[in-house]
C-alpha cells in the first residue's frame, strides 16, 4: 500500500521545484531499509539498520524514514507545511499557536478553512531558523 503522506509530499515538493531522491542508492539492500537506529535489545542500547521493507520509489527508505526524510526537505527548504494540513490539523495548529478558529455565522467549510489557512500562515511563524516567508 503507498503512502498517502508520502505522496502529498512528493507532490508538494515537486510543485515548489525541490529535488529529491526516489531512487535506492547503488550498494544498498533492495527491499530492506538500511538506515542504522539505536535498538534496546534486552538492556543493551545497539546500532542495527531499520529492516522494514521498502516501497520502489522512496529511495531505499521504509515508509517512516522516507516521510522523515521528505518533511527534512520541507523544513531545510523553508517551505510552509501548513497547506498540507487537513481539517482536522489546521484545527489543532490554531489551538496550539492559539490563532482564533472561530467560524463565522453561517459560514461554511469552502469560506472557513482557507480563511483560517490564510489566518495561520499570517500569524504563526515557522521558527527563528525557518522564516515562513522568504
Amino acid at each position: 500500500m503507498d503512502c498517502i503522506a508520502c505522496s502529498l509530499f512528493d507532490c508538494y515538493l515537486q510543485n515548489k521545484c525541490v529535488e529529491f531522491n526516489t531512487n535506492t542508492p547503488p550498494g544498498t539492500q533492495a527491499g530492506m531499509c538500511g538506515v542504522i537506529e539505536q535498538k534496546d535489545e534486552g538492556g543493551q542500547q545497539t546500532d542495527s539498520a531499520c529492516g522494514a521493507q521498502t516501497q520502489p520509489g522512496h529511495a531505499g527508505l521504509c515508509e517512516k524514514h522516507y516521510r522523515e526524510y521528505l518533511v527534512s526537505l520541507i523544513n531545510g527548504h523553508s517551505i510552509d507545511p501548513a497547506p498540507l494540513f487537513n481539517a482536522n490539523e489546521m484545527v489543532l495548529a490554531c489551538r496550539r499557536y492559539q490563532v482564533d478558529d472561530a467560524r463565522g455565522e453561517m459560514e461554511d467549510d469552502v469560506t472557513y478553512y482557507p480563511r483560517v489557512l490564510e489566518k495561520l500562515i499570517d500569524e504563526v511563524p515557522l521558527g527563528d531558523k525557518v522564516p515562513r516567508k522568504k
